[in-house]
This record gives structure tokens, sequence and C-alpha cells, in this order.
């Protein structure tokens, strides 16, 4: 049974409660409730028990249906056709990505009634390809522990954890329960907890002794696992207060986790990554945190031991890309990442809002003498074009007028284009979009500009400069104004 929730951007926003016969609340959310004139309609799946539905206090009689019922009446911008993008609501960071037998899996931080933040849920999406998803829905619900925050995923095939069912290794979601965030979880910190599943990550049951880290302060968030290559784990957390530092933790068996280090990544904050890449025979860390600051590193007894300074960044100042992920347990030792497009300055409009970056193969590379982490589009988005074409254009020439497609370019000597009816230009170490301007701590060289639905994703430096934002189109032309190289223009 669904609830249909009709919406409106600009509707006040109330509070549904879903009570059992008994008054007791089982269910919240925040709505923004507009059955005269709504631009879509969400279905909600009613949970068990449900007796009564108020909105703000006062009893209502909504709409219920057998079948997920929803509807977007109306959607005004472009949405992208080969990076994901939820068929509607809001989506902020990736959670969870884990690849098993053939099939990427990725969850997200999900409104499922509205095209705002909040309502912090967990949804899947699946894809054989990295370019074509299937939304599968809601994964984990609120609780009163809080709303469903950000963490990441791991499969168990050691079977470390013991909730594996001897057929299937145990796929274990590690989450944060946002406490203080819902009526439910009133005056409750935030805790870690762990949800698993025994059929290949399909379902999923919240583990039973939740939290397996209890209240490290306040607002501690974000738990990213992954192996430690000596046969245990290790996971980073953020901690909010009092000095925005991140965590590192150690486990035998993926429940139960020791505190074992304290530091920070410059001025970055939230969803930290971690992972192992190897250079020339040697197995870097990466450390990361959600405004792409990374840390190379080697982790030792539990310890975070820089072999910089300073943190990198790969993220230009000022991009849309935020909270990037990593996915677990890749084929051939691939280590993919994407990002959130957070949309600033997208005027708020419609039933969906934010999508995910193009996935991007990463590696280290030497550059100018220094190891830089590097991001290349995953060659599953090249093969999904159809059409491939290699230029030397002249001055004023049109080089495509699909909404989707994707450029390398030589810009070490410069260039200009008219990007979707935008001025876009590459200078020295500068970068020009329309009135907004990027400064690379690198020179640019080649050029990676992929472009779909409101997605603009720019990759320079050999992919150590990453560029993702926000544009609405005001033309379907790419046309170039001045290149002193090739340019090859890929198309659908």
């Amino acid at each position: 049974m669904f609830i249909s929730i009709p919406y409106s951007i600009e509707a006040k926003t109330v509070l549904l409660s879903m009570l059992s016969s008994s008054g007791e609340p089982i269910a919240t959310l925040d709505v923004r409730w507009n059955d005269v004139s709504p631009e879509a309609i969400f279905s909600y799946p009613v949970p068990e028990n449900v007796a009564e539905f108020l909105l703000d206090g006062v009893p209502i009689t909504p709409v219920l249906t057998e079948d997920k019922a929803d509807r977007i009446i109306s959607d005004p911008y472009p949405m992208p056709r080969l990076t994901f993008t939820p068929p509607m609501g809001w989506n902020n960071d990736p959670n969870g990505l884990f690849y098993l037998d053939g099939i990427w899996h990725m969850f997200y931080q999900h409104n499922p009634a509205g095209a705002v933040w909040g309502n912090m849920h967990w949804a899947h999406a699946v894809s054989s390809d990295l370019v074509h998803w299937e939304d599968r829905g809601l994964t984990l619900f609120p609780d009163d522990m809080g709303t469903m925050f950000s963490g990441s995923a791991i499969v168990d095939f050691e079977n470390a954890s013991g909730l594996g069912n001897g057929t299937s290794p145990a796929v274990l979601l590690l989450y944060t329960a946002a406490g203080n965030t819902n009526p439910a979880s009133r005056g409750k910190y935030f805790t870690q907890c762990l949800a698993y599943s025994t059929d290949g990550g399909n379902t999923f049951t919240k583990y039973e002794n939740n939290p397996v880290i209890g209240p490290v302060s306040p607002s501690t968030r974000d738990p990213k696992v992954v192996r430690d290559g000596k046969g245990g784990y290790l996971l980073g957390l953020y901690e909010d207060e009092p000095e925005h530092k991140y965590l590192l933790f150690t486990s035998t068996d993926l429940i139960h986790w020791n505190l074992t280090d304290r530091f920070k990544l410059g001025d970055d904050s939230e969803c930290p990554d971690l992972y192992p890449l190897e250079y020339q025979g040697d197995t870097h860390w990466i450390y990361s945190g959600a405004s792409d600051s990374y840390a190379i590193c080697n982790i030792e007894n539990g310890k975070f031991i820089s072999t910089s300074n300073e943190p990198d960044r790969m993220s230009l100042a000022g991009t849309q890309g935020y909270a990037a992920q990593t996915w677990s347990d890749a084929p051939g030792g691939r280590r993919v990442k994407t990002w959130w497009n957070r949309w600033n300055g997208i005027p708020e409009k419609g039933a969906r809002r934010c999508t995910m970056g193009a996935p991007c193969d990463i590696s280290l590379k030497e550059i100018n003498g220094e190891l830089k982490l590097c991001a290349d589009i995953v060659p599953e988005i090249y093969s999904a074009f159809a059409n491939k074409t290699t230029l030397l254009p002249g001055k004023g020439e049109e080089l495509t007028e699909a909404d989707t497609f994707l450029l390398e370019a030589d810009a070490s000597n410069g260039l200009e284009l008219i990007i979707r009816g935008e001025y876009f230009s590459v200078k020295g170490s500068g970068i020009s979009l329309g009135d907004k301007k990027y400064l690379s701590p690198l020179p640019l060289e080649k050029l990676t500009v992929f472009a779909d639905g409101l997605n603009l994703q720019i990759l320079a430096a050999n992919g150590a400069v990453n560029l993702l934002l926000a544009q609405i189109p005001q033309g379907k032309t790419a046309s170039l104004v001045r290149c002193s190289g090739e340019i090859t223009v890929y198309t659908l």
C-alpha cells in the first residue's frame, strides 16, 4: 500500500504522521503538501499497522494505492542520459557502492517525498555497465535511532561478520543513524549502524545489535569501510565536533571497531573515502574528504601516516561535485569513483533535484615529479557513443548539435569554445565558463569535456583536475572559437 503525496516546491512544509491504532507514530515525513496544484505525486510505502494519517496534527483521508503511482507533472530541466539521476525526488551523496556478480550497486541519499533535502533514506540503483541504471527504490528507512545518513558497503566474502548464510556472501551496509533528525530520535546522538543482505544486495535487514559504533561525539558520521590488505578492516569516519577531524577505526570482524587515530585533511569535512591504489608495485592509501581534498598516505597499526606535507585536492574550488565515493570489490583491481552534482545556482523547480557525475577510473600518476590522484571517465561511457570524429577545425566551426556529447582537446596553448550557449575558455591554468572562473594548480594540457543533461564535467591535467558543474543549456551546439590542436567529438 502506498500513500499519494501531492507535492509542490512552493508549498509550506508540514509534518505527515502515520499513527498506529493506539496513536503511536510509526513513520513521519516532512512534506510540501499541495493538493490543489501539485507539481508531482510522490508514492510512499505505508508501513504495516498504520491506522491514521495526520498533517501537522490534523486528521486527513489521503489517497492510497495498491501500487506505486509516482507522477511528474512539471519537469523543467533536461536530465542526463548516460549518468544516474533518480526517477523523482531529491538525491545527494552516493552511498554503499559495491560490485557483485556482474552488477554495480549504488545507494544514495534520497528524499522520496519531495525535491528538497530532508527525510533521509537510502535508495538503491543497479547497473551492468555504469551507464544504464535501474532504480530499485528505497532500502533503508528512518527509525527511532534517526534518519539514514551516508555510509558505505563491503561484500563480506570471508564471512568475518558471521552474517553470511553459507550460500551467498553477506553484503554489509555501514551507515549513520542521524539521531535528533526525526521526531522518533529526539535527543539522540549520531551513531554508526549496520544492515546486511544475504541475497546479493536485493533486500537488507538492520543488525539487531546496532549501533556498531556508539556516539563518539554528537554528530560523528559517514562511515567508509575497506579491507586493510592484511586480513582485517579499516573504517574512516568524520567527527564534526569539536575540531572537524577524520577518524580511523580497525576491526577483525566488521562489527566490533576500535578507534586508533584522529587527524585533519586541511579544511575538508564530511564523507571520507578510504582505499588503496597501486603505483609501480607499491601500495599507497588514499584518504579523501567531501570536497575532494586527499592525502596519499601509509596506514600502519591503525595509524594515518601522510607521505606529503599538505593534502592535495582533485576538484577545483567552486565545483558542484561533492561527497565522492568509490566502489568496493570492483573487478580487475579497478577503483571507480563518482560524485554528487549539487546543482548550486540552479533554480528550485520541478520534481527532481540533483544527479551523479560521471563514473571515473581512479589511478595515481606522476605529474611534475609528484604523485597525483587522477580520474578518467570510464570506458563504458565512451562505448555508449556511436559516433567519433577527429577534427582540425577552423575558427567558428560547429562541433556538434547533440545535447549529450564528449569532447577531447589539446588545451596546452589555449582553447575557446561555445558550450551550450556559454563562452568556455582555457588560458594557462585558468578555466572560464560564462562569468565563472576557476584556477588550476597544474597546467591543463589535454582536456576532456562531458556534457549530459545539466551535468558538465571537465577533466584536465591528465585527470588530476576535476570540475563538475551544473549548467542549464542555453543551446544544443558546441562550437569552436579557437584551438591549436585536434579536437575529438563523441556523440550518441
